[in-house]
């Protein structure tokens, strides 16, 4: 860790000896409002987590450049739900709403890049890893071949200090290298480890996986597969597996997903695919947040996925220059039951989406959204609904 450390502070001394001259300003952003209802997503009638929610979220991104050289990237988020009091007054002039989303410098040495800072990344198509971090991301050119290692600082125990608690858990940081290489015009591999380490729980977890796209005139196919394997902590070792894949043809799309669950919570071998935080794959409307990511389904497992599987085919059809309504059809099922009175159940249900997009102008959007979960008995007796719509706008 130690070396890593000295290693940032030396990319920082490089990146601050640039000097700042004929800078370019770039600015940006995104806007949207949701409104949306939530009924039975407890799989039962009590109410628990039935929804009707208003909410809103504004960007900003700011980017100088300087001497096309280097350059200094912010990207900042408001969120709030409307009537919500940490907004502040009638849900305006709050100040814990504002989030600093990402703010890294990015420069070149020669055929290397660096970014370093508060900064996006994905491994895996998100099955992995999809979210912002604090860190390190460098990229190599090799050849044809770009070669991207990062380093992200999960966790920092002396950052933890603060905490009124005083919970200190420990330092836990990923390691990553993710390079893609072209087979030919219409074929990419991209393989990647990631290596998951935390000295103070004894975690050391090793990911190895690779994706798979192709691309020929009027369909496409991808496919990825990520293996686990290390020990979660000094008593659980764990040896796990996804696999995923998915195709689309014209207007017609499908996908699969696999993510392996463990079939003894009692022993000290772990089976379930876990990834790492951080992770987050968006799939049905209702099993799988979708548009208004809110929450998912009782037992369903949301954006992070694990202990499940799922088979997906879709239609959208263009209904006019500004219109497209698209149609999705779900079954999902989890790899490990789950005890329901006394009984194990795997059935999460069948999910039926729709969502018309229409563009009001050149800059606005508007979605509408029903979503209907045929439950099954993993989710419970009633039947979630999802109704909702967003208007939303970026530049």
């Amino acid at each position: 860790m130690k070396k890593a450390i000295l290693g940032f502070i030396g990319c920082l001394a490089v990146s601050t000896s640039v000097t700042a001259t004929d800078v370019k300003h770039d600015f940006g952003g995104y806007w949207r409002t949701r409104a949306y209802i939530q009924d039975n997503f407890s799989g039962d009638d009590t109410g628990s987590s039935d929804k009707e929610l208003i909410d809103a979220r504004a960007r900003i991104y700011y980017t100088a450049h300087v001497d096309n050289a280097f350059k200094f990237v912010n990207k900042f988020e408001i969120d709030t739900a409307w009537g919500d009091d940490t907004a502040g007054d009638i849900g305006t002039d709050g100040k814990a709403i504002f989030e600093v989303k990402n703010s890294y410098v990015e420069f070149a040495m020669k055929d290397t890049i660096f970014k370093i800072g508060l900064q996006g990344g994905a491994i895996g198509r998100g099955f992995l890893f999809d979210d912002d971090f604090a860190g390190l991301n460098v990229k190599f050119k090799a050849g044809d071949a770009t070669i991207p290692v990062t380093w992200v600082k999960a966790v920092d125990d002396d950052a933890q200090d603060d905490d009124p608690e005083n919970n200190r858990v420990g330092d836990d940081d990923y390691f990553a290298i993710n390079p893609t290489f072209k087979l030919n015009d219409k074929t990419s591999l991209t393989p990647y480890l990631l290596f998951d380490y935390s000295n103070d729980d004894e975690k050391s977890v090793l990911f190895v996986g690779a994706d798979l796209d192709m691309k020929l005139d009027n369909w496409s196919l991808w496919g990825t597969a990520i293996i686990q394997t290390g020990d979660l902590d000094a008593d659980t070792d764990t040896t796990a597996f996804l696999l995923a894949a998915g195709a689309k043809f014209g207007n017609i799309h499908g996908q699969f997903f696999y993510a392996s669950g463990d079939d003894d919570d009692a022993d000290s071998s772990n089976d379930a695919f876990v990834g790492v935080d951080g992770r987050s794959y968006y799939w049905a409307e209702i099993m799988g947040y979708g548009i208004f990511d809110n929450q998912a389904s009782n037992n369903a497992p949301d954006e992070e996925i694990e202990n499940i599987m799922a088979f997906n085919i879709g239609l959208s059809h263009r209904l006019s220059d500004v219109t497209t309504l698209q149609a999705d059809l779900w079954y999902a099922s989890l790899a490990e039951g789950v005890d329901i009175d006394g009984d194990e159940e795997k059935n999460l249900g069948v999910e039926v989406d729709l969502k018309l997009s229409h563009k009001i102008n050149s800059a606005i959007k508007l979605d509408l959204v029903m979503a209907y979960l045929a439950a099954g008995d993993a989710t419970g007796e009633e039947d979630p609904i999802e109704v909702g719509t967003r208007l939303s706008f970026g530049f």
